[in-house]
């Protein structure tokens, strides 16, 4: 994980970067939003809870040291709209259940 912001519908964007600098965002849902018509409301909302090291903002923080994380969730592919972090195909996870900060346990 190399950064995230809070989107405009309260998710939370994040980008993965992979060790040959290829980007990819994931999405965090605000369970308040998407819980009642979610398949998974209790794990977006156990992958939500203490994912990222600061309450994340509008601005897009870089992190100075990247999180080794392991995410889990179907795969969207977005229309590609200038996002921070955006795939080359506009592949993202969105939801995701699960996350794991890798040496830590899983979410």
């Amino acid at each position: 994980m190399v950064g995230y912001k809070l989107e405009n519908d309260s998710d939370f964007h994040v980008v993965l970067q992979s060790t040959s600098g290829e980007t990819m965002i994931v999405e965090f849902p605000d369970p308040a939003n998407c819980a009642p018509r979610s398949y998974a409301p209790g794990l977006m909302k156990q992958a939500r809870e203490g994912l990222v090291p600061a309450p994340p903002t509008s601005s897009f923080r870089q992190l100075q040291d990247p999180i080794p994380v392991t995410v889990v969730g179907p795969l969207f592919l977005d229309k590609i709209h200038n996002q921070e972090g955006v795939a080359r195909n506009g592949a993202e996870i969105y939801p995701v259940l699960r996350v794991k900060r890798r040496g830590g346990n899983c979410s």
